[in-house]
């Protein structure tokens, strides 16, 4: 239904926007046209381009690491739900390369919440009265929390797996990560359905089984 439009070849990698990424922002400004209060859905809009450019960022910070170990990386997509970067993997990247690649994005991303809380002035946890900068901070610390969670192939997933290649024969590393990204997909659809965050409940309901499929797929 969408498609993916290719923006550039930068040294190598070609990066590409979806389709559904600009119909929200289409979306977002019929909002602001027929909404009262135009210049908090134009400032939401704003924090939302400004949030995927911080996930963008995480992403390239990946790609960097990933280049440095020797990795080669093919693309960076951007899409709603967030950036991914495609690296050509044969199942035998080295844990300690896998784990410095997989540190990069949420090492850019503590970076720019540092950054972003330094030129704020601190963090204002009220939304509706958030500046553009304050709504970009608050973006980000779920995107740097929701990577660090141990479900793969997440970051925290991909550096568990690493972590238990470089301790663990090859099957027992994926039993072990295999277990940590069910158990805490588990644990995360039990507390969102606690508190009725149905969407959440479904992703990581589907975490629980993408996770084991990519492990699979690497071997």
């Amino acid at each position: 239904m969408w498609k993916q439009y290719h923006l550039l070849n930068f040294r190598g990698v070609a990066y590409s926007i979806h389709g559904s990424f600009l119909a929200i922002f289409l979306i977002l400004s019929f909002l602001a046209l027929k909404a009262s209060d135009r210049t908090s859905v134009i400032a939401f809009a704003i924090a939302y381009g400004l949030i995927n450019i911080c996930i963008l960022l995480h992403e390239v910070g990946h790609v960097v690491l990933g280049r440095a170990v020797g990795l080669r990386v093919r693309s960076v997509s951007l899409s709603p739900l967030g950036c991914v970067a495609m690296f050509e993997d044969d199942g035998n990247v080295r844990p300690r390369d896998e784990a410095i690649m997989a540190a990069g994005g949420p090492l850019v991303t503590i970076g720019l919440c540092a950054a972003l809380y330094l030129v704020n002035g601190g963090i204002n946890w009220s939304l509706s009265e958030a500046s553009i900068l304050n709504m970009v901070l608050l973006g980000n610390i779920p995107v740097l929390l929701f990577n660090l969670l141990p479900v793969y192939p997440l970051d925290g997933g991909v550096l568990v797996n690493a972590l238990a290649r470089s301790i663990f024969p090859k099957d027992a590393a994926q039993r072990v990560s295999r277990a940590f990204s069910q158990g805490t997909s588990l644990g995360v659809a039990a507390i969102a359905a606690a508190f009725g965050a149905w969407f959440v409940v479904g992703l990581a309901l589907f975490g629980f089984v993408l996770g084991p499929r990519l492990l699979a797929a690497r071997s």
